[in-house]
Parts: C-alpha cells; structure tokens; sequence
C-alpha cells in the first residue's frame, strides 16, 4: 500500500478545513477567538479515520527521538483518562443520550500539547483540530466552540464536518480495499490519538481489520 495515494486526497481536504478557518476568521474576527496557548480543542475527546491514524504517525515518526520519547509518555496518561471514559460509558450503554453529554463534557489531554500548551505536530494536525474554533454542523446538528463568540443558530454559516468525515471514510475505504486482506467493511474504525501516534497504520489494520476467518 503506498500511502502517499491516500494522503493526496486527505491533504486536499485539510486544506478545504484551512480555507473554510480562515474565511471564517476573515469574516468574524470578533469572534473566532482561537490563539497560540488557547488549548480547549486539545483536550476534546474524538477518534481518527485510518487515513487521519496514518498521517498523523508519518508525521510523529518525523520528530526527533528525544520528543517523540516525550509524547510517548504522555500517550500513557492520555490512554488511562480513556480507560476511564470507557468505564463511565460503560455505565451508560442503555442511555445514549447520557452517554452524549458524558462524550461531550469529558476532557483528555492531546499527548502532543506541551507543558508550554503548543502542538508539536500542528502542521499536521488532524482536520477536528482544525475546525473546532468556528461553526461546524456534526451529525446534522450546528456545533460551536464554547471559547468563541459564536451561536448555535445558523447565522454565520458553518463547515460541513459531516460531508468531511463521509469523504474521509471514503479514503480509508480504498486504504483496506488496497489490501487483500483487509475488511473494507470496516474503514469505519475510529481510533485514539495515542493509538495513531503508538502504532503503524499497517499495525492498525492487523489488529482490527482483517476479514473474518
């Protein structure tokens, strides 16, 4: 699988986000409110699409050893905050709509924001992180970041997170249909940040998406 195939698209699609960021910005300057030490995206609880895992673990793998030794540390505090999630879920698999607002409230720490609140991997960071500061419909429902000046009511306009996430679904679907292996069935997997960083996307694919014996 040669995976600059896949990152092509997935790079035109980051900079549809960039673009729709900064008109909005352009836009609404009183109200985007997004700043170098503003960190609230960072601890927003969200998983990855294969090709997002990919890209973000090409990336990371590019970093000096020394900080990658670092966030790998941190990839450790941010899988127990998730352990923890998991168990307060847990307790809500009946109650979809307590297991939203759990889903909503609870905050992990990106392992790669620094003690100095910067991302070490921002050119490369995922297309969520990208977005979170201005108006985004997500799930049919509009979507605003609680740091900004902006509304839930439709007035600014807002970016199509849904019809981003469909073509990011697409993308991992030709990664699996790409091996023979593979379950394309399955491109719907969402995983960690830390999992992303941790683990080779062939890793990935291995643990989770083979077809069935």
């Amino acid at each position: 699988m040669n995976l600059s195939d896949f990152f092509a698209p997935y790079e035109e699609l980051l900079k549809t986000a960039d673009l729709s960021f900064k008109e909005m910005s352009r836009a609404h300057p009183d109200r985007v409110c997004c700043k170098r030490g503003c960190d609230d995206c960072c601890h927003a609880v969200f998983g990855l699409f294969l090709v997002e895992a990919a890209y973000l673990h090409e990336a990371f793998m590019s970093l000096e050893e020394a900080v990658r030794s670092e966030v790998l540390m941190r990839c450790n505090a941010a899988d127990e905050d998730a352990k923890r999630l998991e168990d307060k879920l847990r307790g809500s698999r009946h109650d979809p709509a307590r297991a939203a607002r759990v889903m909503a409230t609870e905050r992990i720490r990106c392992p790669l924001l620094t003690a100095d609140r910067d991302c070490v991997l921002y050119h490369a960071r995922p297309l969520t992180c990208r977005v979170y500061g201005i108006p985004a419909l997500i799930q049919g429902a509009l979507r605003v970041c609680g740091q900004s000046g902006f509304l839930a009511d439709g007035r600014f306009g807002a970016f199509n997170f849904d019809l981003a996430q469909r073509r990011m679904l697409e993308i991992s679907t030709a990664m699996l249909e790409d091996i023979e292996e593979a379950d394309s069935g399955k491109a719907s997997l969402l995983v960690s940040v830390s999992k992303a960083l941790k683990s080779p996307i062939h890793d990935i694919i291995e643990e989770n998406c083979l077809k069935d014996e």
